[in-house]
């Protein structure tokens, strides 16, 4: 089967899925379109103000990101400026040089921003295969300072970032898997630590960009309202349910009630408090591991490690009309399972260059 073949069953199969969902939840909208990262995006969806758009797992790849962005009618550059920051991003740290940053800020200062719709990020953002984390968080920082509604779920490349943010020595050439290993699957946080080394990015600069234009928007998990139909979205890095999501709270020590779907907004927020406390105050990873050792020694697994990294929907209960409840739920993660369930996962701008072209997909919520 050639090329063209596999991504037309491809998308063939992901319309079937969700065209049960798609007849009573038309605002629940998953688009998949063929993308080709080193390409200007052809077309640029304008979308209404109350529109929230997800998008799935970005692999530590700014590229990814921009384009995304692009695509998607929040930042407007022009075409010649897309081409020339794909010249840059291509380079190793050790190619890199003082004018290439240079002009990449020239590009992100210029940029014209839309702050009209909220968007999202479903994680493995940072700390992940791509080329480098100094790109990304520089777009965040523009985001932020540009006023634009965006929120990033935690996952678990965003955890590895934060332990390296948290220690002590708060150096992004820090390994989480262990000095010389796996070095591939976390290579865009290590080229940001080598372009630091350098002399070409100032550290303190970084660290005042991860503070405080990066950290505030972390949330785990996120949530869309929409109350004339009484329902609620969820959007996490990992498949979870509500069941992992009350485990999690009695973790936090914050209380949880889902009878209602106001006492789940609320829930959700209380937990969403507590992670922000922690990662304010760089203790994350202090409390994550501290949660591990524990159910460790209860021989039972830690809620926050699942919601970060789980991947066994054996143990997940994800019905759209939750038993004895009046409301219904939609999950959106980086997996698939079923119609209620959004998938925007897959290895599109993961990895080598030849995942630079495949499917896009991004979740449109219309409130």
């Amino acid at each position: 089967m050639n090329g063209f073949s596999k991504l037309t069953l491809f998308l063939i199969v992901c319309f079937v899925i969700q065209a049960k969902s798609f007849a009573h939840k038309p605002y629940n909208e998953l688009q998949v379109s063929h993308v080709n990262l080193y390409h200007y995006p052809k077309e640029i969806v304008v979308h209404a103000p109350d529109v929230e758009v997800t998008i799935g797992d970005l692999h530590g790849n700014a590229l990814k990101l921009l384009n995304f962005l692009i695509r998607n009618d929040v930042i407007k550059i022009p075409e010649k400026e897309y081409q020339l920051f794909v010249a840059i991003y291509k380079k190793s740290p050790d190619e890199l040089t003082a004018r290439d940053l240079e002009l990449f800020q020239i590009i992100l200062n210029t940029a014209q921003i839309n702050r009209a719709h909220k968007i999202r990020f479903l994680g493995d953002d940072l700390c992940d295969r791509g080329m480098n984390d100094y790109y990304t968080l520089a777009i965040y920082k523009r985001l932020d300072t540009a006023a634009v509604p965006f929120e990033v779920v935690l996952s678990n490349h965003g955890n590895f970032f934060l332990t390296a943010y948290e220690r002590p020595e708060q150096s992004f050439s820090y390994n989480p898997y262990g000095d010389g290993e796996n070095e591939a699957l976390v290579q865009s946080m290590l080229h940001l630590g080598k372009i630091i080394d350098r002399g070409l990015v100032d550290k303190k600069e970084v660290l005042d960009t991860v503070r405080n234009h990066y950290l505030k928007h972390l949330v785990l998990p996120g949530y869309t309202l929409t109350p004339a139909k009484n329902e609620i979205t969820l959007y996490s890095h990992a498949p979870v349910d509500i069941a992992m999501l009350a485990s999690l709270a009695h973790d936090l020590k914050v209380p949880f009630h889902d009878d209602t779907l106001d006492e789940l907004r609320l829930s959700l927020d209380e937990i969403n408090k507590q992670i922000q406390q922690w990662i304010m105050s760089n203790t994350f990873s202090l409390n994550y591991w501290r949660l591990n050792r524990e159910h460790k020694k209860d021989n039972t697994q830690s809620p926050l490690k699942q919601v970060l990294w789980n991947r066994d929907y054996t143990i997940l209960k994800r019905a759209y009309h939750p038993e004895n409840k009046s409301y219904t739920v939609n999950y959106v993660h980086g997996h698939d399972s079923m119609s209620n369930v959004f998938n925007l996962d897959n290895l599109f701008g993961k990895g080598g260059y030849k995942e630079y072209k495949g499917p896009y997909a991004v979740h449109v919520t219309h409130s």
